[in-house]
């Protein structure tokens, strides 16, 4: 059921810090992938990718759904379908699950447009949009004048796009 896959997803995660997590573990493929040391494994370097993506961004609009008004109320829209049995219902009064947890589980990330609706929705707002505006407060003093933290937002939008395909690809269509 659900229930359990959302408790099983979150006992795998353990108590990492998972805002810092996905940064680490790209530093390392990257790292990987520089020495040189990925020929036999060059294939899983998308799914892998693309997969501590998927993981991010479940857990901050789970994070962002619990955080309460107004992103709680714009939850439901992320996946409007969705019905609760008993046992959800059980396990959300019981704490045992989050609101945020739950309907996180539930989204599809398929895609860069998936990550973008979704995000936009529970901002109200065109996610790439508020990206492309973002400033690093702390970031080195090269971004002190104020230059956003991603130059060109739509070379962003096009590797990440092809980055999700050659997953695809890989992954379903030439798994030998």
């Amino acid at each position: 059921n659900r229930v359990d896959e959302v408790l099983e997803k979150a006992a795998r995660e353990g108590r990492s810090v998972w805002k810092y997590t996905a940064d680490l573990k790209l530093g390392q493929l990257a790292r990987l992938w520089e020495t040189g040391h990925h020929e036999a494994v060059a294939d899983f370097f998308p799914m892998r990718i693309v997969s501590l993506l998927e993981v991010f961004c479940r857990r901050w609009l789970a994070q962002i759904i619990d955080h309460g008004s107004p992103f709680l109320e714009r939850g439901p829209g992320l996946v409007p379908d969705m019905k609760f049995d008993y046992a959800v219902a059980q396990a959300l009064q019981g704490q045992r699950i989050t609101v945020g947890r739950l309907i996180a589980h539930e989204v599809p990330l398929n895609n860069v447009g998936d990550m973008s609706n979704h995000c936009g929705r529970l901002i109200e707002h065109d996610f790439f949009v508020k990206l492309a505006a973002m400033r690093d407060p702390f970031g080195p003093e090269s971004m002190a004048d104020g230059r956003p933290m991603i130059a060109d937002i739509d070379d962003l939008k096009r590797t990440l796009v092809r980055l999700f395909s050659v997953r695809h690809i890989v992954t379903h269509e030439s798994p030998e």
